[in-house]
């Protein structure tokens, strides 16, 4: 009886097909070695095609490796967030500093201003435009006599 072959009996694994004759008597025909080069590039335009395609979505190791990602994802997003806090630190205490200079010169000039305004010159000029003046007498002692006073 024969029976009927299927295509994978009539094709051989080069998918030629085969001529009745056993597999015993065929040359061994090993499928021509590829170099390093082209494995690389055929993987990465696989990777690239499953990546337009999102079919890199449902691999059992991108699931594997989604608690893995969010990880990423976090330290990503802290990561940025605390640069863009040290960053405003960093701009606060440089108008800080500004603002130290800024009093440290208005201190300097208030203390010029208040020395210069009790020097003794300066304070005779300001009680002279109302009336006060120096005066030129030396102080002298006054004496209390008891006898002189009068009793009443």
């Amino acid at each position: 009886m024969n029976r009927l072959k299927s295509n994978k009996d009539l094709f051989d694994e080069n998918g030629q097909a085969e001529t009745g004759e056993s597999t015993s008597k065929k040359k061994s025909s090993r499928p021509k070695k590829t170099s390093h080069k082209e494995k690389g590039i055929a993987y990465v335009g696989r990777m690239f095609f499953s990546i337009f395609e999102g079919s890199f979505l449902t691999h059992k190791k991108f699931i594997k490796n989604i608690p893995f990602l969010f990880l990423l994802l976090a330290i990503s997003i802290t990561y940025i967030y605390l640069n863009y806090s040290s960053e405003k630190t960093m701009i606060k205490l440089e108008q800080s500093k500004r603002d130290l200079i800024e009093l440290r010169y208005e201190f300097i000039s208030s203390k010029a201003d208040m020395m210069d305004s009790l020097r003794e010159s300066t304070i005779m000029q300001k009680l002279s435009t109302i009336g006060i003046h120096d005066n030129n007498k030396p102080p002298y002692k006054l004496v209390f006599n008891p006898d002189t006073l009068s009793n009443e």
